[in-house]
């Protein structure tokens, strides 16, 4: 696990080595980033 600190954004990003290559047959979480596409579109004030 390597965390990832954005100072400016206030932002830490956390990444999980995976076992398998993303996006190989093998991968089985391949729809998590369909969510930051509905994410995205918010209005934030």
């Amino acid at each position: 696990m390597q965390l990832f600190f954005v100072d400016k954004l206030r932002v830490v990003k956390i990444s999980i080595n995976r076992i398998f290559i993303r996006g190989s047959r093998f991968d089985r979480d391949m729809h998590g980033a369909q969510l930051a596409n509905l994410i995205s579109e918010l209005m934030v004030e």
